[in-house]
């Protein structure tokens, strides 16, 4: 989810042309704005969470809203297995 900055605008040949020297301004702050928005997208760690919850909560329901039985039946292979596991487990000790 990494997102490259654009290149930064190159600077005008020291040009004293005020037309010249307000398109490098708007460029720069162009460039500005994208940095600053690709920073605030990589510290918005709760906006990122709710994002992939919400996508695995889509990916594990069918378009009503009721789970898909491959998710069910996944869940209850892990379900199975920790039981399993701590049967075994506990006639270990």
């Amino acid at each position: 989810m990494s997102t490259t900055p654009p290149e930064p605008t190159p600077r005008p040949e020291e040009s004293t042309d005020p037309e010249r020297i307000e398109e490098h301004i708007a460029a720069t702050r162009e460039d500005l704005a994208a940095t600053i928005d690709a920073l605030e997208a990589k510290v918005d760690v709760v906006g990122r969470a709710s994002d992939r919850a919400r996508a695995l909560r889509a990916a594990a329901t069918d378009e009503v809203g009721r789970p898909r039985t491959a998710v069910l039946a996944a869940a209850a292979v892990v379900v199975v297995g920790l039981v399993a596991a701590a049967v075994v487990l506990g006639r270990r000790r």
